[in-house]
């Protein structure tokens, strides 16, 4: 769908503004695509066991950890010469002898994060160490002393998981403290599928992983039952370029999380600096100039109850907003929204003069996108946050799990609650033609921007800040990628750090 900037401004704006920003960008243009219909509910029902949701995962995700296993094999040979013929009959797929180092997204079994997709052996379908590895279909056909690849999804048994009895009997007896890692030194991780559940031990930390991962187990059958792990591997993750944009001008995005907007709001003049520049009033006017989109990730109404008020100072904010650019809201855990993942679009209902603006559009959470081909993936920071909560991983390092693990929501609905999908999940990523070049996580407690395989090698994450706590808002530039933060604070001063 294309999009025109010149038919986002209504007329009367054009004397609101030190210079007219609209016919600034009016011969600007972009192909917006959204790609979040998959996270839409139709008609809700909830009889639906929640078992089907990982088979569906599972289904999504076998055909991509089977091509990792290939291109291992194409690579350096760890991979027996023949694959399991069952797998090749399901899934449909042949080894074309790929190779391994084009975007392998190899996960050590230490919980490092780095990727090898280095192979180690001649290409005879041997390694150095002349050991074979043939890919099973079932965990069920794993053998004693025979080395595998096997794929399964993590199940992580926790001493600290908590119970809804135990909570009952805390509310008994005296209260207890309130924990916030539920991680231990005696969790226990198992691989698992439709035949079979095995302990994993050996080169594995139960510390960096959380229940839900579908993963391949590179390993060797044990006598008592076990896994011997020597190396846990993710789905290869695709190698990404910056798509040529259709004009060659700067194309800003800014993302920005955690307004929480309402009249007696506290830090109303940095909500106010983040306005004016927007609207080309203060700042660096060549940025906001060249700014098409805001993407405003969750926690916007939070402050919002039952005070009309309230609501009208967010419709209010907003609206001024959409003459000069596309604005898109998401909800978040903190805003009256869905309880569970996905969360569904705010109604238009809530704002009356925002929504009669063609450039608002309420959207979902997880929100995904597409500008001039470049994928942006945003999440309001729920699944990063119960990764951290469930392992000792900070927020960025969650982030990298959901990219190299390609499921946006692992622990749902084990620990984090979705809806019960029985024929799909959403959450997984398969497609390497929309695999997001952007990964934006919002509502953290501080910001912090990397690349996922080193220096400027995509996907680029971001874990932004809650805008009520730390004003900071970051703009990305989808012509090459190159990233700019915003600092909003009233008391220094708007700044602007590359």
């Amino acid at each position: 769908m294309s999009e025109d900037a010149s038919k986002r401004a209504k007329p009367e704006f054009e004397g609101d503004c030190e210079f007219p920003l609209q016919k600034k960008v009016k011969k600007g243009h972009y192909n917006y695509e959204n790609q979040s219909k998959g996270f839409l509910i139709g008609k809700a029902t909830y009889t639906q066991q929640y078992c089907e949701i990982y088979s569906a995962r599972t289904k999504a995700m076998k055909g991509l950890l089977v091509r990792t296993v290939e291109r291992l094999g194409g690579g350096g040979g760890q991979v027996s010469g023949q694959l399991n013929g069952h797998v090749k009959a399901e899934l449909g797929c042949k080894v074309k002898g790929e190779d391994a180092g084009s975007g392998t997204g190899e996960e050590t079994g230490s919980g490092t994060g780095e990727d090898t997709g280095e192979g180690t052996g001649d290409g005879t379908g041997r390694s150095c160490g002349g050991k074979a590895y043939p890919l099973l279909h079932y965990l069920k056909e794993i053998k004693t002393n025979e080395n595998c690849y096997c794929i399964g999804t993590l199940f992580k048994k926790m001493e600290l998981r908590p119970s809804i009895l135990n909570e009952y009997i805390s509310e008994i007896n005296e209260a207890e403290d309130v924990v916030v890692n539920y991680s231990h030194d005696e969790d226990v991780l198992f691989l698992e599928d439709e035949t079979a559940r095995l302990k994993l031990e050996g080169n594995i930390n139960s510390d960096h992983y959380v229940t839900g991962l579908t993963v391949i187990i590179k390993g060797t059958g044990m006598s008592n039952g076990s896994l011997y792990v020597e190396e846990l591997i993710y789905a290869y993750v695709p190698k990404l370029e910056v798509p040529r944009c259709i004009s060659d001008d700067d194309k800003y995005i800014l993302f920005v999380s955690g307004l929480y907007i309402s009249e007696q709001n506290e830090n109303g003049h940095n909500t106010s600096l983040l306005k004016n520049f927007i609207l080309g009033l203060h700042g660096d006017k060549h940025l906001s100039e060249k700014l098409i989109r805001v993407v405003i990730v969750g926690n916007c109404l939070r402050n919002v109850e039952s005070n009309e008020k309230d609501m009208n100072t967010v419709d209010t904010f907003l609206a001024s907003l959409c003459p000069a650019v596309y604005v898109d809201l998401m909800p978040g855990e903190k805003d009256p929204s869905d309880a569970i993942l996905p969360q569904q679009p705010f109604p238009n209902l809530f704002f009356k003069t925002a929504r009669s603006y063609s450039s608002f559009q309420c959207v979902t959470n997880p929100y995904l996108f597409s500008i001039d081909g470049v994928n942006v993936c945003c999440m309001s920071g729920e699944p990063v946050n119960n990764i951290v909560s469930y392992s000792k991983n900070c927020p960025l390092d969650a982030l990298k799990m959901i990219a190299k693990s390609r499921i946006l929501s692992p622990t749902s609905p084990d620990t984090l609650g979705c809806y019960p999908f029985i024929e799909k999940d959403p959450f997984c990523l398969p497609d390497d033609d929309k695999y997001p070049h952007i990964f934006v996580n919002g509502n953290c407690a501080q910001l912090e921007v990397q690349h996922l395989h080193g220096e400027k090698t995509l996907p680029l994450l971001a874990c932004l800040p809650s805008f009520d706590v730390t004003p900071k808002a970051l703009l990305v530039n989808i012509r090459n990628m190159q990233h700019v933060t915003l600092s909003f604070d009233v008391g220094e001063g708007s700044a602007i750090q590359k």
